[in-house]
């Protein structure tokens, strides 16, 4: 575990430093304000992350942060959509219909805030501290939607590359200025580790809501 705090403080100082950089950076475009947010978001999902782990292991001084990480994750896709989408996109420019982009987001902190954020600070704590939140129908819904949403987007941003690069091809011989390889093999990395991630998570869930079903083999 302290290795993964490790991990996880290392990541937190990375995308901070990343986004500030971005911040400062003069004449910024659209692509520079989402690949700013992008990294605003991924460290609130670190450090919140990281605020559940301490709260598991100092008997949660601070008990506010209980399952605030989930949501978050539902931004990640959106944000790493609108980035690519910036960029690969001839004189972008930020449609209202794109904010329907963040409604899975706003879905799950409902969801949640009726099963969990509405509890007071001591039930929080014995939901979360006996795992008692597993037993809620929210959460493999919430797990399931989160392979689904995240997954959806990943290829689509790997969609949106090939594209651009089938594209450009068209016009350019050499394109490695305009390459986004680096982008595409992030996606392909979240893909797997995603997918990783859910294949020891799923057994695990559907074993525990449809035992006769999955688990009686």
């Amino acid at each position: 575990m302290e290795i993964f705090k490790i991990i996880l403080i290392i990541g937190l100082y990375q995308t901070v430093v990343l986004g500030a950089l971005v911040l400062i950076k003069k004449q910024k475009c659209f692509s520079d304000w989402f690949l700013a947010l992008l990294f605003v978001v991924f460290a609130l999902s670190i450090f919140l992350g990281y605020m559940e782990i301490y709260n598991r292991e100092n008997n949660y001084p601070l008990p506010v942060f209980i399952g605030l990480s989930a949501p978050i994750i539902f931004l990640h896709g959106p944000v790493i959509w609108l980035y690519i989408k910036s960029i690969t996109t001839q004189k972008f420019r930020f449609k209202a219909k794109y904010l329907l982009h963040v409604l899975p987001f706003i879905g799950v902190a409902v969801a949640l805030s009726s099963s969990i954020y509405s509890m007071p600070a001591s039930e929080r704590i014995i939901s979360d501290s006996t795992k008692a939140f597993k037993k809620d129908l929210v959460f493999p819904v919430v797990i399931a939607m989160i392979f689904i949403f995240t997954q959806g987007y990943f290829f689509w941003g790997l969609w949106l590359i090939k594209r651009y690069r089938s594209k450009i091809s068209n016009y350019f011989s050499e394109f490695s200025a305009h390459d986004l390889a680096w982008l595409k093999n992030l996606l392909v990395s979240c893909i797997f580790f995603m997918a990783e991630s859910v294949y020891y998570t799923l057994p695990i869930i559907f074993c525990r809501y449809f035992p006769i079903i999955i688990c009686s083999r």
